[in-house]
């Protein structure tokens, strides 16, 4: 068949529907296969990975492949443009943009991801000849609305022949030692050969400084270098180095077990003084089991790896025996069993049976309502409704088996925190953790210390400067939640101390901490100094990707920030509308117990149209909003005095009298619904003929009124107060009040 029908043939066989992306491999579409009837994904490969692919066996083992975590490759098309490779089309979304937007992953699903990962490399692996995938890492990881992941882009993998598979690239971070140290080999090698087939994405060069910079992923530069491996083959290299222009499945090994350290902590995997910290040095909530096989997997030489995916997925597979509590208990089973051994002499073996198997049955009972426990707190941080008597009785349960496991304390101030009890979460923390001669000593507290100081922070009556000390406590020992630092900067602008806000700001970024509660800080901050433009593209942003994680707390946060943005920097009847379509939006996307905040704004900003446009379309939209609000039980003191407004400027005054009068009875010592009455009276007054009216009902809200403003001390004035003593004054003047 010739080019010219080989491109007839390919257009009438894929209508291109879209283009999903571009990379140093090449430029991937979305197309419709019309034969198959189905959608697929075209990858035309760029000059160098064509060429490679093209000329190498692994092509028709790409096509053999069949795993439920793999992308079918359906064929290869070779045009004069061109070598296309045709996949099944997988919907979803790669790890990396999902962290990216903030999405984080409990160590449930951070589990059942790593098994599902290492069973796919079980499989290339035990492939004839064994594929080496080389280029493992989040972005190349996808999750399915499934909920199951699927490895994909295959195109720097190779045959392991008996030397091993040949280095094409390497990515920082979650490449093998021995996979970037052979590139930069190979790289030198190439150089003293030739700089003219040579190639980074973007063809960027990357610097020496670069390449041993811990902060590598901020820079401009491209995290990703590939070669064409064949203007480089081993035979033209020094054969005392030759091994060192190969991987095997030991890499790709390290860099699944990077991908799921990253997916588990949210923290890149970085190596420090000759390691990767523990994965449960970052988040102490990770077991020693799951954080010990990950910490084996990404060893720094290959020999102290585990030596197979199958040993990887047998060690998960047995994550629990890998447990100090659980090696704690073996030891004391061997040592039973011995002591059994001589006690069946005298007839008491049982004995010691009966008192080893209700240890084990303990631990897996504790096992199980810890997950069972991080399961409810998760679903309560989604915004389901638990109960709170089941999760006691779990936490009762494990309190009797080992009180003095720091992991089920965590959960039950994490739970109390998540239900948005700050009081109780402090008190408990207090009795439980903090003051406790076993529990305050041990060295995991971070997520301890970032609880109780986000409480302090938003209970009833803060403690800004005992709420700043603790979540700096937290950071201090190497709590990297985003949250912290968000909720420690908005801490600091509460007290006034922009400079620090900042402050935490730089360091997060420093730290690299992004997310949602990064853009959030960020908009509090640039709000916080009038950098209206900054802020609003920071809270968009937030709104955009806190909408994809579910973070509701964060979510409210932005829509309010917003909101607050567009009328401060300028009230006015279009700024209000503005401000009115994005709490609308809000209202929308959250669900019902995050939407008291939103609907109280929202009627102020009726409020504030009405005041300026005098349509009364923004008072009914106003009273109508209020009504729901008040049937949902939303009995607020504010939306009160609001709805007694709006019905006033309707003119329905028995309306708004009877809600005033019912705010005076209910809470007589707040000011404000005798100085909204003093108003109405006026208006009331207004009304009648100059001979009918009478104002010591006014006298006396407005006199009341002034002494209970005064005995409030409020922060700031009250512009409505200052008027009413112009109106008293003049009514004194004219002779109305005695």
């Amino acid at each position: 068949m010739n080019s010219n029908d080989k491109k007839k043939s390919f257009l009438e066989t894929y209508e291109i529907k879209e283009q999903l992306g571009e990379g140093s491999g090449g430029t991937v579409y979305k197309a419709y296969h019309k034969n198959l009837r189905k959608d697929v994904v075209l990858k035309k490969m760029n000059e160098k990975a064509a060429e490679v692919l093209n000329k190498r066996t692994e092509t028709d083992a790409l096509k053999n492949l069949r795993h439920s975590y793999i992308p079918q490759v359906l064929d290869f098309v070779e045009l004069d443009d061109g070598i296309y490779t045709v996949m099944d089309y997988i919907p979803g979304t790669t790890f990396k943009k999902l962290m990216d937007t903030g999405r984080r992953f409990s160590q449930k699903e951070a589990l059942k991801y790593a098994r599902q990962l290492f069973e796919t490399l079980e499989y290339i692996h035990s492939r004839k000849p064994k594929i080496i995938h080389g280029d493992i890492k989040p972005d190349n990881i996808m999750l399915t609305p499934e909920d199951n992941i699927c490895l994909i882009d295959f195109n720097i993998s190779g045959i392991a022949d008996g030397e091993g598979a040949v280095i094409d690239g390497f990515s920082y971070d979650y490449s093998a030692p021995e996979q970037v140290e052979g590139f930069k080999r190979k790289r030198e090698q190439k150089t003293k050969q030739s700089d003219e087939n040579f190639e980074y994405e973007k063809t960027e060069i990357i610097s020496a400084e670069a390449e041993n910079n811990d902060d590598y992923e901020k820079t401009s530069l491209v995290e990703e270098a590939f070669l064409d491996k064949d203007e480089l083959r081993y035979e033209n290299v020094n054969t005392d180095h030759k091994q060192d222009f190969y991987i095997d499945e030991r890499a790709d090994i390290y860099s699944a077990a990077a991908s799921i350290y990253h997916i588990l902590t949210g923290v890149r995997p970085k190596v420090k003084e000759g390691r990767i910290p523990p994965a449960n040095s970052i988040d102490p909530k990770i077991s020693e089991g799951f954080s010990y096989i990950l910490e084996h997997a990404m060893e720094q030489k290959p020999d102290k790896r585990f030596q197979s995916s199958s040993d990887v997925l047998k060690a998960l597979n047995e994550i629990h025996k890998l447990d100090n509590r659980y090696k704690k208990l073996i030891r004391q089973q061997n040592l039973l069993f011995c002591v059994a051994i001589f006690m069946m002499s005298v007839g008491v073996a049982l004995i010691f049976n009966g008192i080893n198997s209700r240890k084990m049955d303990n631990l897996s009972t504790y096992d199980r309502n810890i997950e069972l426990m991080t399961e409810m707190i998760r679903k309560a941080q989604n915004g389901d409704e638990i109960s709170s008597q089941e999760f006691d009785e779990l936490y009762d349960e494990c309190v009797k088996i080992n009180n003095k496991q720091l992991d089920v304390y965590l959960n039950k101030a994490i739970f109390l925190y998540t239900q948005k009890n700050y009081d109780a979460a402090i008190e408990y923390l207090e009795e439980n953790v903090l003051d406790d001669p076993v529990l305050s000593v041990q060295t995991d507290l971070e997520t301890a210390y970032y609880i109780y100081g986000s409480s302090l922070k938003n209970c009833e009556e803060p403690d800004y400067e005992s709420a700043i000390e603790s979540m700096e406590k937290a950071i201090s020992k190497g709590y990297t939640n985003a949250s912290c630092y968000r909720e420690l900067a908005e801490t600091y602008l509460v007290i006034g101390k922009l400079a620090k806000a900042k402050e935490i700001l730089s360091e997060a970024e420093e730290k690299s901490v992004s997310g949602a509660d990064m853009d959030l800080m960020a908009g509090e901050v640039n709000l916080a100094q009038n950098n209206y433009s900054d802020a609003k593209k920071n809270y968009e942003s937030c709104i955009e990707k806190a909408l994809l994680t579910g973070d509701y707390d964060v979510l409210l946060r932005a829509y309010l920030g917003l909101n607050e943005l567009i009328i401060t920097e300028n009230k006015n009847e279009t700024s209000l509308n503005e401000a009115v379509s994005v709490l609308n939006k809000a209202m929308n996307n959250l669900p019902g117990d995050y939407q008291l905040q939103v609907v109280q704004s929202q009627i102020q900003n009726y409020v504030d149209l009405y005041q300026l446009t005098q349509d009364s379309v923004f008072a009914e939209k106003g009273i109508e909003l209020l009504e729901k609000s008040i049937s949902r039980g939303w009995k607020d003191y504010t939306n009160y005095v609001n709805l007694a407004f709006l019905y006033e400027q309707k003119a329905d005054y028995n309306k708004a009298k009877e809600i005033l009068e019912k705010l005076m009875n209910e809470y007589p010592d707040n000011y404000v619904a005798y100085k909204r009455m003093a108003y109405l009276e006026v208006d009331v007054q207004k009304n009648k003929e100059v001979n009918e009216r009478e104002y010591s009902f006014f006298a006396y809200c407005y006199e009341t009124a002034k002494t209970k403003y005064k005995n409030s001390k409020k922060i700031g004035g009250d512009l409505e107060m200052d008027y009413l003593d112009a109106m008293y004054s003049e009514a004194v003047e004219n002779g109305w009040i005695e």
